[in-house]
């Protein structure tokens, strides 16, 4: 029911987030237009309006810690994403523009338990990654990438440790395939930057990079979830009375 709800209440405001998105993928990457204004306004308008669905939902039920911190998720997103327009001058500001983005989507997925297990599975590919990446970058963007990495994990380690198959939600799950696209976007774009160019990178780059934001902003609808659990039990009440 959860899922049904989310779609049919947000179809509507995603429409022109998914149509931007598609315009960009569409129409200027193929182009490979040089970095310009237009690029910029183009890139970040998916996040613009998801800015908005988030600030519609804050308006509509209030603010809490979790959507208080998506909303901050996605406006360091949305710089990020300017900065990487011009990425041969400001590759390292946009790098640390997604970091605080990761820092806040962290602090909203944060909730016991830990589950420091996590790290042990993880640690092989994060290991591996910085194994290919290490030799092949300027010492500045290394230690800026080590910050990135390790607030990319956290981010996934917090929306991992939500989840409770036993008891599934929809929003949880929405959280934590968001974080994962994220990481396989950012997996992509650093081994065609500087590894080894990939062939259509960038249809492998946006389109999880959009997707993972989309279910980041979706996740905020874990209160309304709630909500309805608690009327149901209301009106059962009543009717018992």
């Amino acid at each position: 029911m959860g899922i049904i709800k989310i779609t049919k209440s947000s179809v509507l405001l995603l429409f022109p987030c998914i149509v931007s998105s598609l315009f960009f993928l569409l129409y200027w990457v193929p182009h490979g237009e040089p970095p310009c204004p237009m690029g910029v306004l183009y890139k970040c308008l998916p996040i613009v309006f998801l800015c908005l669905y988030v600030g519609t939902h804050i308006l509509q039920d209030g603010l809490t810690r979790y959507t208080a911190c998506v909303l901050i998720g996605l406006l360091f997103s949305g710089t990020g994403d300017a900065y990487l327009v011009y990425q041969k001058d400001y590759f390292i500001q946009g790098m640390l523009a997604f970091a605080v983005a990761h820092l806040f989507y962290s602090i909203a997925f944060h909730e016991r338990p830990m589950w420091w297990k996590f790290m042990a599975y993880y640690m092989p590919f994060y290991v591996s990654m910085f194994a290919i990446l290490a030799p092949r970058v300027s010492f500045k963007v290394f230690w800026a990438g080590v910050v990135y990495g390790q607030l990319i994990t956290v981010m996934l380690w917090r929306a991992a440790a939500r989840l409770d198959f036993r008891n599934p939600s929809v929003s949880k799950l929405c959280a934590f395939w968001g974080a994962f696209l994220f990481l396989v976007s950012d997996t992509v774009l650093s081994l065609n930057k500087f590894a080894m160019p990939l062939p259509y990178a960038q249809y492998l780059i946006m389109p999880t990079y959009y997707a993972s934001q989309i279910l980041i902003t979706l996740s905020i609808h874990k209160d309304v979830e709630k909500q309805d659990a608690n009327s149901v039990c209301a009106n059962g009440l009543k009717k018992e009375n």
